[in-house]
């Protein structure tokens, strides 16, 4: 997501048989607004799965919260 490291952002990677599920969110300075999405895929197409994921978070809010961020740091 580009945050770098003072970015409260966040990711689980879990395995369950043959496929991996992503939990990744992003929260706000404040801690009102959490935004996170969790998604499941193949092995074959992890990396998909977490630009997919990353992607998601960005578009229903993240991006906004990265925003405010940038702008206090």
């Amino acid at each position: 997501m580009h945050g770098g490291c003072s970015i409260p952002a966040f990711g689980y990677a879990h395995i369950d048989g043959d496929s991996i599920s992503l939990k990744a969110g992003i929260i706000s300075l404040d801690g009102q607004r959490v935004i996170k999405v969790k998604r499941s895929s193949s092995f074959e197409n992890v990396k998909e799965l977490g630009e997919m994921v990353a992607n998601e978070v960005l578009n229903i809010g993240g991006e906004q919260i990265l925003k405010e961020i940038r702008q206090q740091l």
